[in-house]
C-alpha cells in the first residue's frame, strides 16, 4: 500500500541466513574468474559483501509492542450489547495502517463476535474497508450487501470503548433542500 513502510514477513527471518551464505559461496567460486591471483582480496571482498548484507538485517528501532499498554486496552474492551452478533471497529486510525485490522482481531478473540475487519495478508475481492480512497461506512456497508450477511453488526468505538449499532443501510438523504430545512430559530416565539 502507498505510504507504508516494507514489512517482512516471518519466514524472511528464516530465509535470509541461507540467502547471505549462499550469495559468499557464490561468490567464493566466482571471484577465481575475475581475480584468479588475489585469492587474498577474493576473501576480503566477499567478506566485505557478507558482512554488509548481515548488518542491513539489524534493526535498531524499537519493535517492541508495549505489552502491557496493549493488554490493558484489551481489557478495557466493554462487552458488546447482546443483539451485536459481529462487529467492526470505528473508522478513525490515528496510529497507522492497519492498528485498526489488528484491533478488530484481538477484540474478535476477546468478545467471542467475528469481526469484519481483518488482516491476513490478502483481502477477499471486494473489501476495501482498508483503501484510504473509499468511505470506511460506505465499503463496510457494501462488503455486508456483497457477502449477504444476515447478522446484527455493531461498532465498536476504540475512543470511547462504546459500543453501537451499524445501520446497514446509509440514512437516506432529506428530500428538503438544506436552505429550507427547519433550523432551531425556525420555531414560533411566544412573548
Amino acid at each position: 500500500m502507498a505510504g507504508d513502510e516494507h514489512q517482512h514477513g516471518r519466514g524472511d527471518e528464516l530465509h535470509q541466513p541461507w540467502v547471505v551464505t549462499g550469495l559468499a559461496v557464490l561468490l567464493q567460486h566466482a571471484w577465481p574468474a575475475v581475480w584468479p591471483q588475489r585469492a587474498g582480496a577474493r576473501v576480503a571482498v566477499t567478506s566485505l559483501i557478507v558482512a554488509f548484507c548481515l548488518l542491513e538485517q539489524l534493526n535498531l528501532r524499537d519493535g517492541s509492542l508495549p505489552r502491557r499498554a496493549e493488554l490493558d486496552r484489551l481489557a478495557a474492551v466493554t462487552p458488546p450489547p447482546a443483539r451485536c452478533e459481529a462487529f467492526l471497529v470505528d473508522a478513525r486510525d490515528d496510529q497507522g495502517y492497519g492498528v485498526r485490522e489488528f484491533d478488530a482481531m484481538w477484540i474478535s478473540l476477546r468478545v467471542g463476535l467475528p469481526t469484519i475487519n481483518g488482516n491476513s495478508g490478502w483481502s477477499p475481492p471486494g473489501w476495501q474497508l482498508a483503501d484510504p480512497d473509499t468511505d470506511y461506512d460506505d465499503a463496510a456497508r457494501r462488503w455486508i450487501e456483497q457477502t449477504h450477511m444476515t447478522k446484527h453488526v455493531c461498532r465498536y468505538q476504540r475512543d470511547t470503548r462504546a459500543w453501537s449499532d451499524f445501520e446497514p443501510q446509509a440514512p437516506a438523504p432529506s428530500l428538503i433542500p438544506p436552505a429550507l430545512q427547519p433550523t432551531a430559530d425556525a420555531a414560533p416565539r411566544s412573548e
